[in-house]
């Protein structure tokens, strides 16, 4: 499943929007930055200025590819696909390859990389307004991270908690709740 030109999603009168797929997940370009096309949430806490909705990304496995992505040059080396600066203001709930070591081979990359890189983002910046929940192994999309360098550069990740979501009513649709006994 690939999101593209998301910049504006559905506004669901005002719940928001969830993407949920049993799959991998690729989102290309800035998701979720603006309602009107004129006022963005494109920095760490801006989604409280109104520009955004509640959403969510629900899959396998995450992959983030900038509006720079190239499909034809995906079989190239990395230094050939060079990133563009993003925002994406969503909670994440994803799966992992986990950790079964600490060499190269065997370790899944930590919650940095809980997200998935394939460009070369040396001298760009990745922000996140989200949530992060790694609640499974992932099933499909199942290659061990391999260190920086070997298919992507990692991009200065700017990354904050959305505060919408400590308020009930700006939860995505599809939030998992728990309510005590």
């Amino acid at each position: 499943v690939r999101l593209v030109n998301a910049q504006k999603i559905p506004c669901n009168n005002g719940l928001g929007f969830t993407v949920a797929t049993q799959n991998p997940l690729y989102v290309r370009g800035d998701y979720n930055t603006t309602q009107d096309g004129i006022h963005f949430a494109t920095t760490m806490g801006s989604t409280t200025n109104g520009s955004s909705v509640p959403a969510a990304l629900m899959a396998d496995a995450i992959t983030i590819l900038s509006t720079n992505w190239i499909d034809a040059k995906g079989t190239t080396t990395y230094t050939a696909r060079p990133a563009a600066n993003m925002t994406i203001n969503a909670a994440f709930m994803t799966g992992n390859v986990p950790s079964t070591g600490t060499s190269a081979m065997t370790f899944s990359g930590g919650v940095h990389n809980l997200t998935r890189l394939l460009e070369d983002w040396s001298t760009n910046v990745l922000v996140y307004n989200t949530s992060l929940a790694c609640l499974f192994s992932s099933q499909m999309a199942t290659n061990q991270f391999r260190l920086p360098g070997n298919y992507y550069n990692p991009p200065t990740r700017n990354w904050a908690f959305d505060p919408n979501f400590y308020n009930p009513n700006k939860l995505p649709p599809g939030t998992p709740t728990y309510t005590l006994p």
